[in-house]
């Protein structure tokens, strides 16, 4: 019997087991065959781990095993690297010991390649896989999905729980970023324009920030030339590939404060730092983070810090026209540019795919942003409605009325905004009912050709 291939653990969380099952569920259907789920296994064998003696003494004697370097580390043409150092880095103590960081790193690059190794030997029976939390050590199930050509199934942002198909060879980074919709409708711009009106009106309307407590304040009078955008320090750091210029999003905020330190800087913690009630451990994770990073920089002039949930967009109301917006891949910069404000973010982003923002790839590139402000251009808006009509009302989008939290919430009456807060409210539900949203949840899958 052919292998259906997930990294989910059913037994743990019942979400997972909704969304395997629903998976399966569809792929049988197109197949027209019964599939058997195989697990993934955490278990070394000896070529795994002397490919993993290999690899770390190679990039210790070249160096690569150290600073920015590791993110770029391949085993059998699979990005270990990356994945690793997201992994390394989702603990807080990872950022005050270099020794902790390093064994972290160390551990999870031997998991990355027993990964490799173990899905490969079993490729050939493998007909689509499931993979959660592809920004970790599952990522290498996607590129290995990607590379081989096989049907990958996800539901992490932006996407809804979809099934995607590439050629061999494949970039399994196409299947983690928005692309622009081609389905003929033409109020796609007009609808795009009232979404981020809307955003801008109120930021609560977007689903991950229903829990936020905003606060609303008057900043003291400070003529801002910058504002740069916190985000996560623990959670998805390398989400659309990573641009290998920085290790992570610490080392990017540091070394973008560290270049504007001429100019008067607002600094904005990320919202989603200050969340209450939710089941997510990363939240308390990135405050520690960020107030480690404040301490380390407040010997420097010219820097407002707003370290409490202030809405972007009053916060853009309090600063000249003029002032520059500085994020790495986060969807502040869509409300900015909304508003009228030039934009600065990597290229590796959700929205790389559109021409939205002053993008770079290298570190010179982006010091060349940084250091000459009149280069920076206003945003297309119609590129920019047009990207926002994909992101919230795409079929393939993650906020679309058919992702499964809003089937599931559909068919048993619990709020979707509960399920995204704490998914263990599922537990409530019968045999009957889990049985009924399943197959529901297979029924709204959304098939995503990037052949």
């Amino acid at each position: 019997m052919k292998i259906f291939f997930s990294t989910a653990s059913p037994e743990i969380m019942l979400s997972h087991r909704i969304i395997v099952e629903a998976a399966l569920r569809h792929e049988e259907q197109i197949r027209q065959e019964s599939l058997r789920v195989h697990k993934h296994i955490a278990k070394i064998s000896i070529d795994s781990f002397l490919g993993f003696i290999g690899i770390l003494l190679r990039t210790i004697l070249r160096g690569t095993l150290f600073g920015t370097s590791a993110v770029n580390i391949r085993y059998r043409s699979i990005s270990i690297g990356k994945y690793a150092v997201s992994m390394a880095l989702r603990h807080p103590r990872a950022y005050l010991n270099k020794l902790i960081y390093y064994y972290r790193l160390i551990k999870y690059l031997l998991a990355c390649i027993r990964n490799v190794d173990n899905f490969i030997s079993i490729k050939k029976d493998v007909v689509a896989c499931y993979v959660n939390d592809p920004t970790y050590t599952n990522g290498v199930y996607a590129e290995l999905a990607g590379k081989f050509g096989i049907p990958l199934y996800h539901n992490m942002y932006p996407y809804r729980l979809s099934r995607f198909l590439f050629s061999e060879g494949g970039d399994a980074i196409d299947a983690f970023v928005v692309h622009p919709q081609t389905d003929g409708i033409a109020s796609r711009e007009e609808m795009g324009r009232e979404i981020i009106e809307r955003i801008i009106a109120s930021t609560e309307k977007i689903e991950y920030m229903a829990t936020v407590e905003f606060e609303s304040r008057d900043l003291p009078p400070f003529d801002a030339d910058v504002i740069v955008y916190a985000h996560s320090f623990t959670d998805a750091q390398h989400s659309y590939g990573g641009d290998s210029t920085f290790l992570s999003m610490y080392d990017w905020l540091l070394f973008t404060l560290n270049e504007l330190r001429d100019k008067k800087v607002i600094l904005k913690a990320h919202p989603a730092f200050f969340k209450r009630g939710y089941a997510a451990q990363v939240i308390e994770w990135d405050r520690k983070v960020f107030e480690r990073l404040v301490k380390r920089i407040a010997d420097q002039r010219n820097l407002m810090v707003i370290d409490w949930p202030m809405r972007n967009a009053e916060l853009l109301t309090q600063v000249k026209r003029d002032c520059i917006l500085i994020s790495h891949h986060g969807n502040a910069l869509l409300e900015g540019a909304g508003l009228g404000f030039r934009c600065i973010s990597s290229a590796a982003a959700a929205w790389k795919k559109y021409p939205l923002f002053n993008t770079w790839a290298t570190r010179q590139q982006y010091e060349c942003l940084l250091r000459n402000p009149e280069m920076n251009e206003m945003t297309d808006l119609k590129a920019l409605y047009g990207y926002m009509f994909d992101l919230y009302k795409g079929q393939r989008s993650f906020f679309h009325t058919d992702s499964w939290r809003h089937v599931v919430a559909r068919e048993t009456g619990i709020p979707a905004s509960e399920i995204s807060r704490n998914q263990s409210i599922l537990k409530k539900l019968s045999v009957d009912e889990i049985a009924q949203v399943t197959d529901a949840v297979s029924e709204r899958i959304c098939n995503v050709d990037l052949r």
